[in-house]
């Protein structure tokens, strides 16, 4: 990074991609605030709570949405006096407003065609210390801001999860019986991420029928009829379907108190993982040493293929078909010894 003036963080565009940038940008937001500098970031309106969460009050957010004029909020930036502007992601789109606020130094990795010209510095990723193939998705971000930790591991993402946000999800589920065992069904990239709903109803019943304890159902607005559907499955009294019912603060709250997460590859899986919950993962064909959860909690990566990538479309016969293969038997013997 530069020697004076404040620096801009361009955000990802996905949640769980915000959350494997955190460890980067957190490092780099106290070396900014050691060195007497300002970091703030540009993001979605809806991660601006996310990014509250992960840097207090020190940096502030300044809210985008992709529909938004680029040239009022280019003129806004320019009016803040940023020395340099940090692109994480890789699109077009996200590399204008710095380039038109005429931000002096503006760092990215190689993106979208025609995108790289408005930067001054493309960094190109090396791999991580000692590896010499695709490493962790975290350490380009931390290649890109210059970050090298001292001990030679991904620092565990952090976030500070609001006391109102705990308070509101306490109300809801102070009741019910424990263990507290979160369910995140959805995934916004859709059937190629997602375990199959019956698989989903079938490890429900098991918790029921093993433990004493309560499944919470988290997820969207858009994710509550499938979250409806698998809570069809079992005992109504000893479930409680949060979806679409919570902010992301309250969200990252219930995940927070939740004894144990089940995720799937997904924005909730990532999340479950920063606020340190042990977490059962289930992966398809994605390659979790790429793209997998980070955090200082117990985490089980459950998958069954021999082909690993780092992209997949939406809809993938083999990703489902992978997905499909982990059964709730084999899930619920994961999830078991992590809860108390």
């Amino acid at each position: 990074m530069g020697a004076d003036g404040p620096i801009l963080v361009v955000s990802p565009n996905w949640l769980g991609d915000i959350l494997m940038a955190l460890p980067a940008v957190q490092a780099a937001a106290a070396a900014a605030r050691a060195a007497g500098r300002r970091l703030d970031v540009l993001t979605r309106p809806a991660f601006v709570p996310i990014w509250r969460m992960a840097l207090g009050g020190d940096s502030e957010t300044i809210p985008s949405a992709k529909t938004d004029p680029v040239l009022p909020l280019a003129r806004q930036l320019r009016a803040r006096g940023y020395a340099e502007a940090i692109v994480i992601p890789h699109s077009f789109r996200t590399a204008r407003a710095p380039f038109l606020a005429r931000i002096p130094r503006r760092i990215g990795l190689p993106g979208h065609l025609f995108r790289d010209w408005m930067l001054t510095d493309i960094h190109r990723p090396s791999a991580s210390p000692g590896r010499d193939r695709p490493t962790h998705q975290a350490w380009e971000i931390l290649d890109l801001f210059r970050i090298a930790p001292p001990d030679g591991k991904i620092p565990a993402p952090r976030l500070a999860v609001p006391e109102a946000a705990r308070a509101a999800v306490l109300s809801r589920i102070a009741d019910a019986p424990r263990p507290w065992i979160a369910l995140v069904p959805g995934a916004a990239r859709g059937p190629a991420k997602q375990w199959p709903t019956d698989h989903w109803q079938t490890l429900l019943q098991s918790i029921h029928r093993e433990t004493p304890g309560t499944a919470l159902l988290l997820g969207t607005p858009g994710e509550s009829p499938l979250c409806a559907e698998v809570a069809s499955a079992s005992d109504p009294s000893r479930i409680r379907d949060l979806s679409g019912k919570t902010t992301l603060e309250e969200m990252a709250a219930a995940l927070s108190l939740a004894d144990a997460a089940c995720c799937n590859d997904s924005g909730g899986m990532h999340l479950a993982a920063a606020v340190g919950t042990p977490l059962v993962a289930f992966f398809g064909i994605t390659d979790p040493d790429t793209t997998g959860p980070l955090g200082s909690a117990p985490i089980r990566i459950l998958q069954h293929s021999s082909r690993r990538t780092r992209d997949i479309p939406r809809k993938s016969p083999e990703a489902e078909a992978a997905l499909r293969a982990i059964t709730p038997e084999e899930a619920f013997a994961a999830l078991a010894p992590l809860l108390p």
